[in-house]
């Protein structure tokens, strides 16, 4: 799974960073991460997202995402595009929408809301996000659609030039036929940069929860991985990309899509 990883991500992240070096194309920033870890339940998970910030005009930007995500059970790609504006230094928002698909699964769904950073002070920045999701029902039936409501926000603290921590917290409502609950997700990472330098080392522990009616185990999440930013990117805290909202990426992970 890795292999397959470092084999997507890394030639999209070349090439990337050739587009990045012609300023006529209006990149401003990359951020290309790679990441491994075990959850408590036993399954290996890892990821690979490559994001791109593009200025439209003074105020405007557009962030597109593309990520390969394994949650142990299923292999997803996710495309993410956010468009947003920067009308002062410390404030940023916008919309955002992704579309994933399942690997092996005639399973994709979609995600679209509204998003904002303000920043709080030049260490400390609070993300809001809010919207909708369904799956598309491209090989489904009425029994197996999806729909759902989220929202969440997050913190993120630069402790020094190097070293950052970002806790965030995702909701999201799942009221189906035959399945009802409340997704929780909860994570902290820490990243510290290498001697200045534009990679950086991260860790990261996430724990998912489902309540209501249709409750499980939660699931705890332990990873580690490596980021490259160029660009302005990895500047100050307003300046890194926004996170896509994924609040379908626990059932996946639980199985819970494919047995319905």
């Amino acid at each position: 799974m890795f292999t397959r990883l470092l084999s997507i991500v890394l030639p999209i992240a070349f090439a990337a960073g050739s587009a990045y070096a012609q300023d006529s194309l209006g990149i401003q920033g990359l951020q290309a991460s790679l990441s491994y870890g075990m959850a408590d339940d036993g399954q290996t998970v890892g990821s690979g997202q490559v994001k791109l910030d593009v200025d439209i005009t003074q105020v405007h930007g557009l962030q597109l995402d593309l990520g390969l995500i394994d949650g142990g059970k299923a292999l997803t790609g996710q495309l993410g595009a956010h468009l947003y504006m920067r009308p002062v230094q410390n404030q940023k928002y916008g919309f955002f929408a992704s579309i994933s698909d399942m690997d092996g699964e005639a399973i994709q769904y979609l995600s679209v809301g509204g998003e904002g950073r303000i920043g709080l002070s030049d260490q400390l920045a609070l993300d809001l996000h809010l919207g909708i999701g369904g799956t598309t029902g491209m090989g489904g039936t009425s029994a197996n659609q999806w729909d759902y409501v989220f929202a969440g926000g997050g913190l993120l603290f630069a402790k020094s030039d190097a070293t950052t921590l970002e806790a965030r917290v995702d909701i999201a409502e799942f009221d189906e036929l035959t399945f009802r609950a409340i997704g929780v997700d909860s994570s902290l990472r820490v990243s510290h940069r290498l001697n200045a330098s534009n990679f950086a080392v991260f860790g990261e522990a996430r724990h998912s929860a489902l309540y209501g009616t249709d409750a499980q185990s939660p699931i705890t999440t332990f990873q580690i991985g490596v980021t490259m930013d160029l660009g302005r990117s990895s500047q100050t805290l307003m300046d890194r990309p926004f996170e896509t909202p994924n609040p379908f990426e626990q059932l996946v992970q639980r199985g819970i899509v494919m047995s319905f």
